[in-house]
């Protein structure tokens, strides 16, 4: 899944397709959000949509970057070939503009913690700023993460970085280093050696998508 930044060209032709008739317009069942509609329309002018998107200056990989280096490599395996496979240079993606393009939350779940959670708490707070919150409240900005324990929505700020590369900026990679200095974490079976403390606090599952705070707080009700 790829996504850009919004082109007026693009939402143009995009806008003259979406007034044909779609060549498919269906609703499926789905676990997470229920009934969600999938309607495609075939583009009355392919060129000029491809052109479109060739002024385009990047692309950004929302999800699916395994896959995508994946491609690559096997691209570039296959051109050493005698007989290389011209198909092996494209792999399918669909693209979304950044202003219509939804990330829907994807939680990581605890289920041991190395001690019970007002001292786990306050080793958090040794490490980063901690807010207690009064509801569901997703972040606002970068560099915040939201965090349910014992009952109670905490907000909490995210460690910078001491590494360059944009990737280690990202929140995701800056919630690694949260873990690390926070709690020892189960790595296939195996305590980090960043993590400061002696005890093992075990990551595993994932509650994602729409409604997955409501169901983050039964899972962590259930286990507490």
């Amino acid at each position: 899944m790829l996504t850009h930044r919004g082109d007026a060209e693009v939402e143009r032709l995009t806008e003259e397709a979406m007034q044909t008739d779609p060549l498919y317009d269906f609703e499926a069942e789905t676990e997470l959000a229920g009934a969600v509609r999938h309607t495609i329309w075939r583009a009355p002018d392919a060129e000029a949509l491809s052109d479109a998107f060739g002024a385009v200056p990047q692309l950004y990989v929302a999800d699916g970057h395994h896959r995508c280096k994946a491609a690559s490599r096997a691209a570039a395996k296959l051109r050493e070939q005698d007989d290389p496979a011209p198909e092996a240079e494209f792999f399918p993606a669909v693209l979304f503009p950044m202003d219509q393009m939804q990330i829907l939350p994807y939680n990581r779940v605890v289920y041991e913690l190395p001690e019970g959670p007002g001292a786990f708490l306050e080793k958090l707070e040794e490490q980063v700023g901690v807010e207690e919150q009064t509801g569901q409240e997703a972040p606002e900005t970068a560099g915040v993460v939201c965090c349910y324990l014992d009952g109670q929505w905490h907000r909490l700020a995210l460690p910078e970085t001491e590494r360059a590369g944009r990737a280690d900026r990202l929140d995701v990679a800056r919630l690694l280093v949260l873990q690390n200095r926070a709690v020892v974490v189960l790595r296939d079976g195996h305590a980090t050696e960043e993590a400061p403390f002696g005890s093992a606090a075990h990551v595993d599952g994932v509650v994602a998508g729409p409604g997955a705070h409501d169901q983050l707080e039964i899972r962590v009700g259930v286990h507490h």
